[in-house]
């Protein structure tokens, strides 16, 4: 009897033991949270505040109290990055990925800093992992917009390609047109094309991309069968055919298809001008000089702040002697802001060549706050003050303007003739 109770006091004395012991490591782990949640918070708080140092001290304590902090790891990588140290983002980023390996944040956060490492070949292994896990389409978009901002087109569209099922939409579609015309893939440029009309066939935008993306690419045979498709009334289809019969050196209805081409307002002004030089280029010839001007004319007035528009119009009624109508062009565009150098020289040449030297003042003295290097705008503010007898002007910025020459003899010798007048 002595015995079992002896031994009875024992199993109650180790059971208390144990119960207690339970007790004091769950009393500990709620500590321990307890301490890792007030250390977590204060280190995001740091971090918030751009208190950098502080907020890794922090961080570093969070890991203390419970090593499998997936999100302590991730935080400090994001903080290395932007302190540019690399290697230890990638050790920090790396481990978050280890612990907590199907959180999509963290492992595209890895990939990120491969990329910024130029490890380019990982972290679209990462990428890769990361979308077989959630191939949502704001995932796929994303993740092809990174490498195409770091200019690696192919793996951008491969990530398109390889979950091409997803895409059904304008936008996707025309993120691979944009790939495809990098890597100059033209047909599959051609199939995306055809994919966005067969998707959306009640928009006409698509037509004339198709269209367009023919006659670029010399497929005039296949620019003619999708023509045809098109309205025979419409602006469109007058432009298209304009631009064909300008590939084929064909006059015939070029000057009725051109005027009523640049009319539409779906087709860019980029392309109609394309258009235009290119009619220039092959010297067709098809067109008089009053037609073509109208044409431009047109353009102008339709894109009226378009300075390579404008150079172009002035340009060609330059070398076509048109004064009245350059003066009339010269008035729209006294007021704008130009700051394209070449159409500057330009028109100060124009006003110096038709004697509007009242003109040609204030508008060189006002470019020279733009280009104040340009020893040009001082030699037309020189003369054209010499013009209008204000010769200590004249002097000033023709002295001025001379020294800023470095070399050029035939721009020395007009200075020097003009500095000779004023003696």
């Amino acid at each position: 009897m002595k015995y079992i109770y002896l031994i009875f006091s024992l199993l109650i004395f180790s059971g208390c033991f144990v119960f207690r012991k339970k007790v004091d490591t769950t009393l500990v782990d709620k500590q321990n949270k307890e301490l890792f949640l007030a250390t977590f918070s204060e280190a995001n708080h740091n971090l918030l505040l751009d208190n950098n140092s502080k907020a890794i001290e922090l961080f570093n304590k969070c890991i203390e109290i419970n090593t499998n902090s997936a999100a302590s790891y991730y935080q400090l990588s994001k903080i290395y990055v932007s302190k540019n140290d690399l290697q230890q983002a990638l050790f920090y980023s790396e481990k978050s990925v280890e612990l907590s390996p199907d959180n999509l944040w963290y492992l595209d956060n890895y990939a990120d800093i491969l990329i910024k490492n130029n490890e380019t070949d990982k972290a679209f292994s990462k990428h890769k992992e990361l979308l077989q896990k959630n191939n949502d389409t704001v995932w796929i978009y994303n993740i092809s917009q990174k490498y195409s901002e770091i200019t690696k087109y192919q793996y951008s569209l491969d990530i398109l390609n390889f979950y091409d099922l997803q895409f059904e939409d304008s936008l996707f579609l025309h993120k691979k047109l944009f790939l495809q015309k990098k890597l100059n893939l033209l047909n599959e440029e051609q199939l995306t094309l055809n994919k966005l009309i067969l998707n959306y066939p009640n928009l006409i935008d698509f037509k004339i991309d198709l269209i367009y993306f023919d006659l670029k690419n010399n497929f005039t045979e296949n620019a003619s069968i999708e023509l045809d498709k098109l309205d025979k009334n419409s602006d469109e289809y007058y432009f298209f055919n304009a631009y064909l019969s300008v590939l084929k050196a064909n006059c015939d209805n070029l000057i009725y298809s051109m005027q009523n081409g640049f009319n539409s307002g779906y087709i860019s002004k980029e392309i109609k001008q394309e258009l235009l030089n290119l009619y220039l280029k092959n010297n067709l010839n098809c067109l008089s000089e009053t037609e073509l001007s109208n044409i431009y004319k047109s353009l102008f007035l339709y894109y009226p702040n378009d300075e390579s528009l404008i150079l172009s119009y002035l340009t060609l009624l330059n070398s076509q002697n048109k004064t009245s109508e350059i003066i009339i062009a010269l008035k729209d565009i006294e007021n704008k802001n130009i700051t394209d150098f070449s159409l500057i020289n330009l028109i100060a040449n124009i006003y110096l060549d038709n004697l509007l030297f009242s003109d040609l003042l204030s508008f060189s003295v006002k470019n020279i706050d733009i280009y104040p290097n340009k020893p040009e705008l001082y030699l037309y503010t020189g003369i054209s003050a010499y013009n209008l007898n204000d010769t200590k002007k004249a002097k000033n910025y023709l002295t001025t303007g001379k020294n800023l020459i470095i070399d050029n003899k035939e721009l020395l010798s007009q200075f020097n003739l003009y500095l000779s007048k004023l003696q």
